[in-house]
């Protein structure tokens, strides 16, 4: 399923998709994204089409306007998409942006760099 998440990740409409960084694409599937669908997926936050760095996450904001609320696992393309995203962020504005608020409109999401889930997104970023 790997190989076929990061084909379709290479297919996703993203201008800037050749200059993007290479990522672990496992990890962040089972370690990263769940993370930024929990903290940055509210509808408030990035769980809405009409913000920027858009996250689709179960449960939440989806793809198909149907689905939202789902409990539908995301599909392939809406994981190609938080990935082609949270890549075009790396590696500042995904670690800076939302533990010191600078420029970011939500305020702070982790208090300091010593909570597990702001070291799991370093991690995976600094691979």
């Amino acid at each position: 399923m790997t190989w076929l998440l990061a084909l379709l990740d290479a297919c996703v409409d993203d201008p800037g998709a050749a200059a993007l960084p290479a990522v672990d694409t496992g990890a962040f599937y089972a370690e990263v994204e769940p993370i930024l669908g929990a903290r940055c997926g509210n509808p408030a936050c990035h769980g809405s089409a009409a913000r920027p760095f858009e996250v689709y996450a179960v449960h939440l904001h989806r793809a198909d306007p149907d689905a939202t609320w789902s409990d539908a696992p995301l599909t392939a393309a809406e994981h190609a998409r938080d990935l082609a995203r949270a890549r075009s962020f790396l590696p500042d504005a995904l670690l800076r942006k939302p533990i010191d608020a600078v420029d970011h409109g939500g305020g702070a999401v982790w208090e300091d760099t010593g909570e597990a889930e702001w070291q799991a997104i370093r991690d995976w970023a600094e691979q």
